[in-house]
């Protein structure tokens, strides 16, 4: 036997006369289709949780070790250079320095 939520069977029950026009109970010891179990709750207010933000910098230093990486970083990090990238690592900037993508490259 499926167990509703007491707020919500007057609702499942509506809607089932509304929709199929059949009674929750119609449903009830049906060997076509076997409905048992309750239903979950889909969202849970937790209870005595302490929580804080902490800065990305403060985890590293605290750890020593890097965050997780993400796909987004990852699929990044390990695509090849855009032709365009390439050659603007390459050509110096209006000033007559290198880029800024080129320095970069260079102090890491």
């Amino acid at each position: 036997e499926v167990q509703y939520p007491e707020n919500l069977r007057a609702a499942y029950e509506e809607l089932a006369q509304s929709l199929l026009g059949l009674s929750l109970s119609d449903f009830e010891g049906c060997s076509l289709v076997p409905l048992t179990g309750s239903y979950r709750r889909i969202a849970v207010c937790p209870g005595d949780l302490e929580w804080r933000a902490v800065p990305p910098e403060e985890l590293r230093a605290a750890s020593g070790a890097a965050l997780m990486e993400t796909d987004v970083g990852r699929l990044l990090r390990e695509r090849p250079p855009l032709p365009a990238e390439a050659a603007a690592d390459s050509e110096p900037s209006a000033a007559g320095e290198p880029s800024a993508a080129g320095a970069e490259e260079r102090e890491g």
